[in-house]
């Protein structure tokens, strides 16, 4: 393995968050190697990654120390459009308080800003490709995560902290998550399952499917929401937003749901097992909806579709 020596590397503080200038590389360094990077961060503490290109596969470590490994995906149709020879990639990374920054960077790209890992916007264009990593993490318990890569999938499972999850172009896939999870993809399948908190889940194309104990908020642009809604999140004062642009939406919440209510699509049908009234907009509107309040009310609960049925339906 080949080891890269970083020197002279300044920080400054951006919002109380670092941002590390591009590191000076020894002779010796070579890019597209393997990288690997062992150390703690305190319970509490944030573990920020953003790959350029390739997935993000995040599991449970066994002990308190994180793991980071990393290494060249093979050439694929990942960049089809695109003839010209991938960019090379180094990876850094820098401790800043309770945190550690692990970046990859490349000569288009030489910036690490952790106050947004997932979509920097120095260099992008069409033209570029850097070459794809796939990156493997072990997190330990207690340590929060964003991780980020500009094309490619995120897949995440058994965090037992705050969980920040983005894709530019990918499918981002959360799994069995205690802490509150936020998950955004330009383009690609949202999936979180098993959450014991909050989520919000947004896509800019693509469905989303959330199983959730808390507060849930999912947008899409183009495809279908589907969640179910466990017993906790019958109740609270968060409000929910369940949204796509064109794509059905279905929720099964639990039958002790409280809140106001309300169902609308553009162009579709809508239904609901809970006593919801539902407006009449003639015989040939193709609008449809339904409003009501129920339990103790106080929270918004929306399902919106542009183009699309919207059901709610009583789980358990």
């Amino acid at each position: 393995m080949i080891k890269i020596a970083l020197i002279a590397t300044s920080v400054v503080l951006l919002h109380g968050i670092p941002v590390i200038t591009p590191p000076v590389l020894s002779p010796t360094t070579t890019a597209d190697s393997s990288f690997a990077w062992t150390g703690t961060v305190p319970a509490g503490g944030w573990l920020r990654i953003r790959n350029l290109a390739g997935t993000v596969e995040v599991t449970r470590a066994s002990g308190n120390t994180i793991e980071v490994h990393a290494t060249p995906e093979s050439e694929s149709d990942r960049w089809t459009w695109n003839t010209k020879p991938s960019e090379p990639v180094r990876f850094v990374t820098q401790r800043q308080g309770s945190e550690v920054v692990v970046c990859a960077i490349s000569n288009t790209m030489p910036h690490c800003d952790a106050n947004d890992l997932s979509s920097p916007n120095s260099g992008w264009n069409d033209d570029w490709h850097p070459r794809a990593m796939h990156v493997v993490v072990r997190l330990p318990a207690g340590v929060s995560l964003q991780a980020g890569t500009m094309h490619g999938d995120l897949t995440i499972a058994d965090a037992s902290a705050e969980v920040v999850a983005r894709s530019g172009h990918g499918t981002i896939s959360v799994r069995d998550v205690t802490g509150v999870v936020t998950a955004n993809s330009g383009h690609g399948d949202v999936n979180v399952i098993g959450a014991a908190s909050r989520v919000t889940a947004n896509t800019g194309h693509g469905t989303i499917h959330v199983s959730s104990a808390g507060a849930v908020h999912a947008t899409t642009g183009h495809g279908d929401v589907v969640v179910e809604l466990a017993s906790a999140a019958a109740l609270g004062s968060n409000d929910m937003m369940f949204k796509t642009g064109h794509g059905n939406i279905s929720v099964s919440a639990p039958k002790s749901l409280s809140g106001d209510i309300d169902l609308h699509t553009d162009r579709g049908n809508v239904s609901s097992d809970f006593p919801l009234t539902v407006a009449d907009h003639g015989r040939y509107a193709r609008t449809g909806s339904a409003h009501g309040i129920l339990g103790s009310g106080g929270r918004t609960v929306r399902l919106s579709s542009g183009h699309g049925d919207v059901r709610l339906t009583a789980g358990s």
